[in-house]
C-alpha cells in the first residue's frame, strides 16, 4: 500500500482558518467546495466546519504510540478479535501492515493543514482499499478498534476529549478515502451499508 500514490482529486478542499483564529487549538476548517457524487449517500450532505484539534491529536498519539508500532499491532489484535471476518484480507504477519498504518497515521497528522495533500493521498489510499474489497462498515470498525487500542494503552491518562478528537479525525479520513472510491465500488459499499441497516 503506497500512501503517496497519485490520484487526481475529485473533491476540492480548502483550508479556512479565519473563523477560528481566536481559538488556537483548532487548526483548520475543511470545507467541501464541490458537491459529492450525486448517486452516493455521501452526496446528501456537504462536509463543512470540520475542525480538528491538532495539538490534542498529537499529544494523545504521543501518549499511546508504543515502540515497534505497538499501538497499531494492538489495534489489529482488537480488530481481529471483534471482527474475525476481516482477517483473511490481511497478511498472516500483520507487523508490516501495522508499521504502514502507523506511518499513515503520523503522515496524516503531519499534513492535517494541507487539504490538497490529504485529498490526493487519501483518495489514492481509498482507491487502493476499494480494490481490496474494503467496505464502508469496515471503516467504522477500524475507527472503533483504533480508539479502543488507544484508550486501553492510554489508561487513566486517556480522556473523553481525546476519544472525541480521534472519532472526528478518523471519520474525516474515512470520508475522504471513501470519496476516492471508483463509482462502482462506492455504489457497492453504499448498497452493503443499506443492506446491513
Amino acid at each position: 500500500m503506497h500512501l503517496m500514490a497519485e490520484l487526481t482529486a475529485e473533491v476540492l478542499l480548502t483550508v479556512n482558518r479565519a473563523q477560528h483564529l481566536t481559538h488556537p487549538s483548532f487548526t483548520c476548517e475543511i470545507t467541501v467546495t464541490q458537491p459529492l457524487r450525486h448517486d452516493s449517500p455521501r452526496a446528501t450532505h456537504r462536509r463543512q466546519g470540520l475542525c480538528m484539534d491538532k495539538q490534542l491529536l498529537e499529544e494523545s498519539l504521543t501518549l499511546v504510540d508504543l515502540p515497534d508500532s505497538g499501538l497499531t499491532v494492538r489495534f489489529y489484535d482488537i480488530l481481529f478479535e471483534r471482527y474475525p471476518g476481516v482477517k483473511p484480507m490481511f497478511q498472516r504477519d500483520t507487523r508490516v501492515q501495522a508499521e504502514m498504518l502507523r506511518t499513515a497515521v503520523v503522515s496524516v497528522l503531519d499534513h492535517l493543514e494541507d487539504a490538497e495533500w490529504l485529498t490526493t493521498n487519501l483518495h489514492a489510499l481509498g482507491k487502493r482499499h476499494a480494490s481490496l474489497g474494503v467496505t464502508r462498515p469496515m471503516y467504522t470498525a477500524v475507527a472503533e478498534c483504533m480508539i479502543a487500542a488507544m484508550s486501553e494503552i492510554g489508561g487513566e491518562a486517556w480522556t473523553p476529549a481525546m476519544t472525541t478528537a480521534w472519532e472526528e479525525a478518523l471519520g474525516a479520513v474515512a470520508t475522504i478515502m471513501l470519496d476516492g472510491y471508483p463509482e462502482e465500488a462506492a455504489s457497492e459499499a453504499a448498497a452493503e451499508e443499506s443492506g446491513a441497516a
